[in-house]
């Protein structure tokens, strides 16, 4: 099972970053657990892993994983119908890729990236930078890395 393989990587990524002492590798593993217990719908270990990567890209700043992280918690937040919140994810998300100049969603599908630039749209958030992204999303064409997970 891919998510199995997916988790099975995190772990991996994880130990091996802790060991070395590559704190990206260690935020970037929680943040692909985070991801892959998203398939399984585990709220609790998402969560848990998502503070992981948070936590310890904060320690080491690296503001692309809280990009990442604050994505997905907004992905998240819309699923178990926390819309308030998925909000104010989104903002911190956006505000830092505005800041930042993240523009790339390769942890996310088009579907995925279109609907988090919507619910930004709709509720004022960032909006020259949404639709940059959209439209980066719709310059990559249909073979963009975003469109397949």
């Amino acid at each position: 099972m891919v998510t199995d393989r997916a988790l099975d990587h995190a772990s991996a990524i994880i130990s091996i970053g802790e060991r070395t002492g590559m704190v990206g590798f260690v935020v970037f593993g929680h943040l692909l657990a985070a991801r892959a217990y998203e398939d399984r719908g585990d709220i609790d270990s998402i969560r848990s892993h998502l503070l992981a990567a948070r936590e310890t890209g904060a320690a080491a700043n690296i503001a692309l994983g809280d990009y990442v992280a604050s994505l997905v918690e907004a992905r998240l937040a819309l699923a178990v119908g926390e819309r308030a919140s998925a909000i104010e994810w989104l903002r911190r998300a956006f505000s830092l890729g505005r800041d930042r100049g993240f523009v790339h969603h390769l942890w996310f599908t088009r579907g995925e990236t279109d609907e988090l630039c919507a619910l930004a749209l709709e509720n004022a958030i960032e909006p020259d930078y949404a639709r940059r992204l959209v439209a980066r999303e719709l310059a990559a064409g249909p073979t963009s890395a975003s469109t397949a997970r």
